[in-house]
């Protein structure tokens, strides 16, 4: 948080550890603004203090999207049942759909296989599929 403060850093993207860890200090540095988690399940208790301090973004994108495929604003967003943030909305260029094991598209809230299609996935074509 030195080195935060030290330079100024505004955003800081990492992994649920890692602002877990943030979560208990006492204060932040006042010039974070914006905090992203990706790399694993974001948990309620990861960033409770956090939320009044900066803004948190649960992100979610397996290695085949390169990045991030979706993104979810936890400060005014709901938490799941087990305690965990949902993985949210698809980025700009992203589509993301649940299917079944024969391909076709589940209503909302059904369990699936999570299909992410665009320009962002590995080989970069339309409609490329990353199954999960």
């Amino acid at each position: 948080m030195a080195f935060v403060e030290r330079h100024n850093v505004t955003m800081l993207s990492g992994f649920p550890y890692l602002l877990a860890e943030m979560n208990h200090l006492d204060c932040i540095p006042g010039s974070l603004r914006l905090l992203i988690s990706g790399g694993d399940v974001l948990r309620k208790h990861h960033v409770n203090n956090l939320l009044d301090k900066a803004e948190v973004y649960n992100t979610y994108g397996p290695s085949e999207t390169t990045v991030c495929a979706s993104y979810y604003r936890c400060r005014d967003g709901q938490i799941l049942e087990d305690g965990t943030y949902p993985i949210g909305h698809p980025v700009l260029g992203a589509e993301i759909r649940i299917l079944d094991n024969e391909g076709n598209e589940l209503p909302k809230g059904e369990t699936g296989e999570i299909c992410i299609y665009g320009g962002g996935v590995s080989n970069g074509s339309e409609k490329q599929r990353s199954v999960l």
